[in-house]
């Protein structure tokens, strides 16, 4: 049994939760701009299925957006 290795993200106790929602909208940017970039070279049902991760992704990065706008606890 190998021993367990240190996680390769972390996230600081102090982060707040604006900050944190802040960090999610720029991680769901570049998934949304990966998943793009993927289906470009990609056709028919894997086209598809990108095309649907990077909606998935969109979605998602609105959601985190506006609840970024809302004041906390709202």
């Amino acid at each position: 049994m190998q021993p367990a290795s240190a996680p390769a993200f972390t996230v600081h106790q102090d982060l707040s939760f604006e900050d944190a929602l802040a960090q999610i909208c720029d991680l769901l940017r570049c998934a949304t701009a990966t998943a793009a970039g993927t289906t470009q070279g990609l056709s028919g049902d894997q086209r598809h299925m990108a095309s649907a991760t990077e909606h998935l992704i969109n979605n998602a990065k609105t959601l985190a957006d506006r609840a970024l706008d809302c004041p906390q606890g709202a």
